[in-house]
């Protein structure tokens, strides 16, 4: 049987179903090359063929000179050009655009008014101009100072750590000892003295420590037997020390209560508790009800009597006492003032002794601070402990670094470091809380023993509703 053709299967094409079976991929193709030759300017089989082909031959020395120079232009165009980086953002396709003419947003000097745009030239002839004028004024003098002042390439000889050239930058009001340095700061980052005051008292070191520690030469691969013993002694002083303190812990805490019977502790407990609370027998507190309850009541202060009032001889003597107690007051004021006269190298003693006193304190917190500022201070909630130096025995060392057992990690300690010199905060750390799983056992899974009666009847029970529910929807 010979094989022909395979007739295609024509159908309708009334319905939209029908138009998707018809193969259409040779009208695509043909559409995509159309595309193409717009995109790259002018269809192939239109041009030239000097434009399509080249025709290589022998250069000769001019040709070459002709070649050097046109490279020349070619590289001098290449500048001209904008950059690689912003190729993408041109439009790559030859394409002309079908809407030649476009509505474009006038710019905001456009949409003026020809009168506002008038009455501001007119003040700017007059040299009114606003306040933001001004300000782009100062604002480009100030660039073109900075511009002028900023050393040449390859410059050195300026010291940035000198501090006269800081002094003399500085602002004679920011000189002011009443000012805080924070004020100081503000005022040199907000204004045009931020580029003249490169680094400043203000702007010191968080800490005096170094970036990279110098290890104990006893750390060493293959150290003296001198310096081993005494890393293994600090290290064995540390131990004993935080022995001593658990010890002590321990001592003062556990240690220094006794074991005693449950009903011993009760009794002693009720006796401490109930110390200095008056107790009294059943009679004399009911004798004592009894007594109250008899006694009538009874004012604190005597009764008036008519006859007992003060006369004018009284008051007259009493208001003469007071007189003179004020004026004995007042004379104690001045012999006093007098005295006080006489004590002026009594008090220049005391106030040469004040002032030294204070000069002392000045010197210990002068001593106390320096003391301090070499340690690391708590930036945060945790304080920072030592990290734990890294040491071998004596069995453990090694001739070579090749059988030697490692210790320590050059990562933690760098980060501890960082911490050590004020630069990152003591941070604990972090476990990430894990929502707790509610376990149950339903009661279909339990076994027979493990069900209650309770259960088991309501367990009947729904399944009866279960039961009733599915034969009624069946009728």
């Amino acid at each position: 049987m010979a094989v022909g053709k395979v007739k295609k299967r024509q159908g309708s094409k009334k319905t939209k179903k029908a138009w998707r079976k018809t193969d259409i991929q040779d009208v695509e193709d043909f559409l995509e090359d159309k595309r193409l030759e717009e995109r790259l300017g002018v269809a192939f089989e239109d041009r030239q063929d000097h434009e399509l082909f080249t025709v290589d031959t022998v250069p000769d020395q001019k040709g070459l000179d002709k070649f050097e120079d046109w490279k020349k232009e070619r590289r001098n165009e290449i500048l001209k050009q904008p950059p690689r980086c912003y190729q993408a953002l041109l439009p790559d396709s030859k394409v002309p655009d079908p809407i030649s003419k476009r509505n474009r947003i006038r710019t905001a000097e456009e949409r003026k008014h020809p009168l506002l745009r008038k009455k501001e030239a007119e003040r700017i002839e007059k040299g009114i101009l606003k306040a933001k004028d001004l300000d782009r004024q100062r604002n480009r003098i100030l660039d073109e100072k900075r511009r002028k002042s900023r050393p040449a390439p390859g410059d050195f000889s300026k010291d940035l750590w000198d501090e006269s050239n800081i002094s003399s930058a500085l602002a004679p009001e920011l000189g002011s000892e009443w000012l805080e340095p924070s004020v100081k700061k503000h005022v040199m980052i907000n204004s045009d003295l931020k580029d003249k005051i490169v680094r400043s008292k203000l702007q010191c070191k968080p800490h005096n420590l170094p970036a990279v520690e110098v290890p104990h030469p006893g750390m060493s691969y293959n150290p003296s037997f001198d310096d081993h013993i005494n890393l293994l002694k600090e290290i064995s002083d540390k131990e004993q020390k935080l022995i001593k303190e658990d010890e002590h812990i321990k001592r003062v805490t556990t240690l220094m209560f006794k074991k005693l019977p449950r009903g011993v502790a009760e009794a002693q407990w009720i006796k401490e508790m109930s110390e200095g609370v008056p107790v009294l027998d059943p009679e004399a507190a009911k004798l004592d009800e009894e007594d109250d309850n008899d006694n009538e009541y009874r004012a604190i202060n005597p009764p008036t009597d008519r006859d007992k009032k003060k006369d004018r001889k009284t008051r007259r003597k009493a208001i003469e006492e007071k007189r003179k107690q004020v004026e004995r007051q007042m004379s104690k004021l001045e012999n006093k003032k007098v005295s006080d006269l006489y004590r002026l190298r009594k008090l220049k003693e005391d106030i040469s002794k004040a002032e030294a006193k204070s000069a002392k304190l000045k010197d210990k917190r002068i001593a106390l601070r320096a003391k301090y500022a070499t340690k690391t201070k708590r930036l945060g909630r945790n304080k920072f402990e030592e990290r734990e130096t890294d040491f071998n025995l004596a069995s453990e060392l090694k001739g070579n670094l090749r059988s030697l057992k490692p210790e320590g990690n050059l990562l933690a300690d760098r980060f501890v470091n960082l911490q050590k010199r004020n630069i990152m905060e003591v941070a604990a750390r972090q476990n990430p809380r894990r929502a707790k799983i509610k376990k149950f056992f339903k009661s279909s899974h339990k076994m027979a023993w493990e069900v209650t009666p309770l259960q088991r009847q309501l367990h009947e029970r729904k399944k009866l509703q279960r039961t009733n529910h599915v034969t009624l929807g069946a009728k």
